[in-house]
């Protein structure tokens, strides 16, 4: 009877471990199943900001509030930045840049595979994430998400359209909607529509684009374009000065032509006029022939009066 017993609570003893074996290889499955909605309570740090800056610990809800600068903000929470705002936060080597009017939810989720992903609803940001296993760390947008491995890229999210451009490193892009996943290299741009299910890789410049598809325009690329605008007038105007300098000196050079061309005229005249006096001059001699013939006159007149008083 005792030993009875004794095999029956045994029995009961493996059938609860048995139940609890199912129960825990179920609760573990459905982790890896469904994505967290918290990080590990990491604090991400403002390095700056300016501009309308706003924040809220809750994505999509709570009350938004001036982020300022210095602040450490948790996991999940939802910045967002006006037309003239722009702010960087950062996570150990982790790094987002959020340029104008862009708004994005900082490590939203873990999923049971072990990625990070953070969520951007719009505008353009610049990612610098630290080396880590490949595709732990993930920009999910409307249209794509952007798993990487260490690198430098940006997304940039507009109404109709997603762009990842990658400048250091790679990036995987996956389309939400088809799951196709392209692989784009630095230099390279993926972009995905909301007309068209699918992602398109081509070659593009480095770095991130100077405005966002929403309309945001970066001021650091805004400054480098008027510094070069700045200088394309001054060059224009040192052209423009070196033009007038030549029409200046081709105008001095024929004035110079015209004084010599008078001086040469006056000269002529001048000659003319010497000319015009010897010729006064042979006038003024022949005069004096003349003269010498009208004394030659008197002198005959006289000598035929002498012979008229001889034959008297």
């Amino acid at each position: 009877m005792i030993f009875g017993s004794a095999a029956l609570r045994l029995i009961r003893t493996r059938q609860i471990a048995a139940l609890a074996a199912i129960l825990l290889c179920a609760l573990l499955a459905a982790t890896a199943l469904r994505p967290t909605t918290a990080l590990s309570g990491g604090k991400w740090t403002v390095l700056a900001r300016s501009g309308e800056v706003l924040w809220r610990s809750e994505a999509g809800g709570g009350d938004w509030r001036a982020l300022e600068a210095g602040a450490r903000l948790p996991d999940g929470s939802e910045i967002r930045t006006g037309a003239d705002g722009s702010a960087v936060v950062a996570r150990g080597l982790d790094r987002i840049e959020l340029r104008a009017s862009t708004s994005v939810v900082v490590a939203a989720r873990v999923t049971g595979a072990g990625v990070t992903e953070t969520d951007q609803a719009s505008g353009l940001a610049i990612y610098t994430v630290e080396k880590r296993p490949s595709g732990s760390f993930a920009v999910r947008t409307p249209y794509v998400v952007a798993a990487v491995k260490g690198t430098q890229f940006s997304v940039d999210v507009g109404e109709s359209e997603t762009e990842v451009s990658v400048s250091e490193g790679r990036v995987s892009v996956a389309d939400t909607r088809s799951g196709e996943s392209r692989d784009v290299a630095a230099g390279q741009k993926a972009r995905a529509s909301r007309e068209r299910a699918g992602v398109e890789v081509e070659a593009g410049s480095a770095g991130p684009p100077a405005e966002s598809r929403s309309g945001a325009v970066d001021d650091d690329a805004a400054e480098e374009d008027s510094n070069r605008t700045g200088e394309d007038d001054v060059d224009d105007e040192t052209s423009e000065d070196s033009g007038r300098e030549d029409s200046e000196g081709r105008d001095a050079d024929e004035g110079d032509a015209d004084r010599d061309g008078s001086d040469r005229d006056g000269s002529g005249r001048d000659g003319g006029d010497r000319d015009g006096g010897d010729r006064d001059g042979g006038d003024r001699d022949g005069g004096g022939r003349d003269g010498g013939d009208r004394d030659g006159g008197d002198r005959d007149s006289g000598s035929d009066r002498d012979d008229d008083d001889d034959k008297d």
